[in-house]
């Protein structure tokens, strides 16, 4: 296990003019509801994680949520996943997630 500091090179952002920073962010806001909504109705059928998390990106390009850019990289973090020995679980039932499932999940998120 190590600790080390983010990896992420921030030069695009302009610390002086938030406003600049909120305009890039904006899409990402507006898409929000759609994106809560999608995801309540979407259901994989795939019987690996790793299948269902590329039919999901693919999916979400398709309707318009994503970028084909979005897609490529998640389809390269797979791709490195496996290539160092990560072995991605099975689905175990296809069966949607309840609200108290989703009461279980915690997000942790870095902003640099």
């Amino acid at each position: 296990v190590a600790f080390l500091p983010s990896f992420i090179n921030a030069t695009g952002r302009n610390f002086h003019k938030p406003y600049f920073d909120y305009q890039a962010e904006l899409p990402l806001y507006q898409k929000a509801g759609i994106l809560t909504r999608y995801l309540t109705k979407w259901k994989c059928l795939r019987n690996l994680l790793k299948e269902c998390i590329l039919q999901l990106y693919r999916d979400m390009f398709e309707v318009g949520i994503l970028e084909e850019e979005d897609v490529s990289y998640m389809v390269a973090w797979l791709n490195d996943l496996s290539a160092m020995g990560y072995i991605f679980p099975a689905m175990q039932n296809n069966q949607r997630w309840r609200m108290e499932d989703w009461r279980k999940i915690r997000l942790c998120v870095e902003f640099n």
